[in-house]
């Protein structure tokens, strides 16, 4: 049975090498928790003591959350049918 990815799953370093074109590969696991696909852009910075952390780009994060409430949108009737129906629960 597969385990599940976690945030906290990965508490170890795991090694990867540099190249000889100074690229690396990301390990899979790492991949798989930071949902990494081609062209997703990292954002590397240096520790005071040495060491490499690399984030994600919020602009990644960002992208990936469009259209999440559209279904829920629908449901509603739409952006507009719901702010209209808002503003008048408020002259109740």
């Amino acid at each position: 049975m597969k385990k599940s990815i976690t945030k906290r799953t990965l508490t170890k370093a795991v090694p990867t090498t540099v190249s000889s074109k100074y690229q690396i590969v990301i390990p899979a696991i790492v991949r798989r928790q930071l949902q990494l696909k081609p062209g997703s852009t990292l954002l590397l910075s240096l520790s005071d003591y040495g060491h490499i952390i690399a984030r994600l780009d919020s602009k990644h994060r960002i992208r990936s959350m469009r259209g999440v409430g559209a279904s829920m949108w629908k449901r509603l009737g739409g952006t507009d049918a719901y702010v209209r129906k808002e503003r008048a629960s408020w002259d109740r």
